[in-house]
């Protein structure tokens, strides 16, 4: 998921052993790894072999294209680097803004010199650092801050929550309502609710694609503005076609082309403030997983073949176009029946193109219905009775 962390602390202070203590070995960058890969260790004025560093400019170049190449998917990135200085935290507060990332900064910074010392002799002979070079780094390290907007973590315990699955208790709703991806279609969202109205007690989730193709964009938009956003109990996923309406709110380069020629069109004629539609993404989910008495809930837009005992560090668009080709989405939910427990549910939209049933099978449900093609929004309710399936045809 969209999680960057970076460390933070003088060689020798225990941060490659704490990413492996972690488990997030195979999630990091690192611009040693990258020196090593264009030049091998040099002889240095004092006779011995040290890291390559004639080459910084291009190995930092490269460090933050890879670094963005795995946000434009949503990787769980980390670049594991001294940091001792404030002028990294600019280039990484530029990418995260637009990825919509959190920065999580794992701090060395208060390892003492003399550990660092011991530890950092006991290196290979290529990675020792002398010691007045360890020295000025750790002064300009006790000299440089953290920048308010990341996180701050010291322990492996803070790392682990982090990466924790977040299961939301959902008892004290009398009904939930997950609901396909709209899809720019109003009238069939109206009919929903007034067929179902909305109620305080009860929970709606919408399972991404709120927007685009259909021809009723500004209006979706305004009832989500409207009757939706000032309520604490309206969820919302992430589906792929949200991508378009962040680049457009945020007035980057809009990338889907029905979007940009029949959706922009419409929420602009609709007079529709940008700074709300920021608002709407501040509240939006990559996943949902819920306990709903008996039952655990996953909800995403895309479909996954398992519940992974740590969700955070799958990519984001795993979440959003799910597991495997766009066809695989029944395999991918008979996998999830096979590999779960059977209380164990999964809710997700987008894909159906073989137009299977909203019920796939005895736990996953498919919620995509083509709404936008003349077809259905779909919903599924859950209360303490049970799955109801509903549709609403446009």
């Amino acid at each position: 998921m969209r999680t960057l962390f970076i460390t933070r602390g003088i060689p020798g202070s225990g941060k490659s052993t704490f990413l492996q203590q972690t488990g997030l070995v195979t999630y990091t960058l690192s611009p040693d790894t990258i020196r090593l890969t264009m030049a091998a260790p040099r002889l240095t004025c004092q006779g011995r072999m040290a890291m390559p560093a004639h080459q910084d400019p291009q190995v930092w170049k490269l460090l933050y294209q890879l670094i963005e190449q795995r946000m434009v998917c949503g990787e769980t990135t980390v670049v594991d680097a001294t940091h001792t200085t404030d002028d990294y935290f600019e280039a990484y507060r530029q990418l995260c803004q637009r990825y919509r990332y959190q920065l999580v900064v794992i701090d060395f910074s208060g390892v003492a010199l003399a550990t660092c010392r011991v530890q950092n002799r006991r290196r290979p002979a290529y990675k020792v650092v002398p010691d007045e070079v360890l020295t000025t780094m750790y002064q300009q390290l006790q000299q440089s801050t953290v920048p308010d907007w990341a996180t701050i973590v010291t322990t492996t315990e803070e790392v682990d929550q982090l990466l924790a699955n977040r299961l939301e208790q959902f008892d004290n709703y009398r009904r939930i309502h997950h609901v396909s991806g709209v899809q720019g279609c109003h009238r069939p969202l109206r009919e929903y609710f007034r067929q179902y109205p909305l109620r305080d007690d009860e929970l709606y989730i919408f399972v991404g694609d709120l927007f685009d193709r259909g021809s009723e964009n500004g209006a979706v938009m305004q009832c989500v503005c409207d009757d939706l956003l000032p309520r604490p109990n309206v969820r919302f996923v992430e589906g792929n076609h949200d991508l378009y309406l962040w680049q457009w709110a945020t007035n980057q380069p809009i990338t889907g082309r029905e979007f940009a020629d029949q959706t922009r069109p419409q929420l602009e004629a609709a007079a529709i403030d940008k700074s709300v539609v920021r608002q709407l993404f501040s509240r939006m989910d990559q996943y949902i997983l819920y306990q709903f008495h008996a039952k655990t809930v996953l909800v995403t837009h895309g479909g996954l073949s398992t519940l992974p005992e740590q969700l955070p560090l799958l990519a984001t668009d795993q979440l959003i176009y799910g597991v495997g080709r766009y066809d695989d989405a029944g395999a991918v939910d008979d996998a999830f029946v096979a590999t779960t427990r059977q209380t164990t549910y999964q809710i997700h939209g987008y894909r159906n193109a073989p137009s299977y049933p909203i019920r796939y099978n005895q736990r996953c449900y498919s919620l995509g219905g083509g709404v936008e093609h003349g077809g259905e929004v779909r919903a599924v309710q859950l209360d303490k009775q049970g799955m109801t399936p509903v549709t609403i045809s446009y």
